[in-house]
């Protein structure tokens, strides 16, 4: 969802290739604007033929969608939009900077990452500068009082179902919205302790500043309220899918605990993180689903994620097409303890 293109794409060939030990990689072109807080990228526009040479270079590419990111010029959004529908492409991203969520949903927008980024539509006006810290310290501060029964956002969720715009909550990451120094957040308890000391210690380095108990409950009431807003959305109908934003490899099950914890079942978030995930990467035809004629990338699991979504955690293969990959092997290479026994496929006779 982020990266420099060179890389990207170096990554996609050897993956092809065979020689990167990797996921398949569906790509997602950035776009960011002139700005003193531009994010670094090969696309960094300021006007709307630089943000159409930019659509035509991913599409050329065989990128399915587009990345807005908070410095793109917001006068040249509807157009920026349009021209990569036109181009066949989805367009996700950030709210740029002056815009809220709304106004991106009603531009075109397909997919919004974030839930700071969703909320913050009760929370800005045209001058709020979402390109500084403002855009966590404000969900951090304000969520907690937010009236998720009246109308504006009751009025907000019915658009966002309405148009069946994606969202990509990423709320295992900003749980360091809450976090203070010491403390280790509840989405790494699990895992910490299979970790290498000095990762463990790097999660217990907070990034907020949290001064006192009274900031510290209001910060937690405001991430509470944010995983119940994914729970709300998806019981109106909008489109969920399971991103993630931090530790590669151990951030994705505990987004899925968090959808847990927000209402709904194993089974559904399990359909999130799959069937969603194909759906709205556009490669639903080949993946997505244990289904005959589909790519066979598959994950054993030594539980049940149905009834115990922390099962998730327990993988004891990955089959990836003809190859077959085992997790306690790449552990133990990274000094990570295992989650489960080791097993062996024994393949003929």
């Amino acid at each position: 969802m982020g990266n420099d293109n060179a890389t990207l794409q170096r990554m996609i060939e050897q993956e092809r290739a065979g020689t990167l030990l990797s996921t398949r990689i569906v790509p997602a072109g950035f776009i960011e604007g002139v700005s003193d807080n531009s994010a670094r990228a090969d696309y960094v526009v300021a006007n709307l033929d630089e943000a159409k040479n930019a659509v035509d270079w991913y599409a050329e590419h065989g990128y399915p969608q587009i990345k807005i990111y908070n410095s793109f010029p917001k006068d040249i959004l509807r157009d920026t939009i349009a021209y990569a529908h036109a181009k066949g492409l989805r367009v996700s991203g950030h709210v740029p900077a002056f815009l809220r969520a709304q106004d991106v949903v009603e531009q075109g927008y397909d997919e919004i990452q974030h839930i700071n980024q969703v909320l913050l539509n009760f929370l800005v006006d045209d001058k709020t500068d979402t390109r500084t810290l403002q855009r966590f310290y404000l969900p951090a501060e304000k969520i907690a009082d937010l009236d998720f029964d009246g109308q504006p956002v009751q009025d907000f969720i019915a658009l966002l179902a309405k148009r069946q715009i994606v969202i990509d909550p990423t709320v295992s990451t900003f749980e360091f919205l809450r976090q203070r120094a010491g403390e280790m957040p509840r989405s790494y308890a699990p895992v910490a302790s299979h970790m290498p000391p000095d990762i463990q210690r790097l999660l217990l380095v907070a990034d907020m500043n949290i001064p006192d108990d009274a900031t510290a409950s209001r910060y937690n009431k405001s991430y509470e309220k944010m995983v119940e807003f994914v729970g709300r959305m998806y019981r109106a109908g909008v489109p969920i899918v399971a991103g993630t934003d931090a530790t590669p490899g151990f951030t994705l099950q505990s987004e899925l605990e968090w959808y847990v914890r927000a209402g709904m079942t194993p089974s559904q978030v399990l359909q999130i993180a799959t069937w969603n995930g194909a759906k709205y990467s556009r490669v639903l035809e080949d993946r997505g689903s244990v289904t005959p004629g589909k790519r066979a990338d598959l994950v054993l699991i030594d539980g049940d994620p149905t009834t115990n979504i922390a099962d998730i955690r327990k993988v004891a293969l990955v089959v990836k097409g003809d190859t077959a990959y085992y997790p306690n092997e790449i552990f133990d290479a990274l000094g990570i303890k295992p989650f489960v026994e080791p097993i062996r496929v024994i393949t003929g006779r």
